[in-house]
């Protein structure tokens, strides 16, 4: 095992109470969830005089290791443009695969 990886000690109580159990599965679910930041890329859509997002995507890198890539709108725009409606289709079509569902509010 590796010194700067999160670890958890388990062990099984005596009399079994499931509330022990309970109480890993969440730790579990946790780890999981900081490994998938871990893996992720985000896109951000600001301008670099905005220091405080400068801020936060320091942050983010810093504490999950959690990569981005700061996009000017004009720039977002410019690609938006020269996209054509098949090159589109097809990376829509790509992203709803991969995608494990939609959530919607209700």
């Amino acid at each position: 095992m590796k010194r700067d990886e999160p670890w958890i000690f388990y062990q099984k109580m005596y009399a079994g109470h499931t509330w022990n159990v309970n109480n890993l599965i969440k730790k579990i679910k946790i780890l999981y969830t900081y490994k998938k930041i871990g893996q992720s890329k985000y896109l951000l859509l600001a301008t670099e005089e905005r220091e405080d997002i400068m801020e936060r995507m320091d942050l983010l890198s810093e504490r999950f290791n959690f990569s981005g890539e700061l996009i000017k709108p004009e720039e977002l725009s410019e690609y938006y443009y020269k996209v054509s409606e098949e090159e589109a289709q097809k990376g829509a079509n790509e992203f709803i695969r991969k995608s494990i569902g939609s959530i919607e509010p209700t």
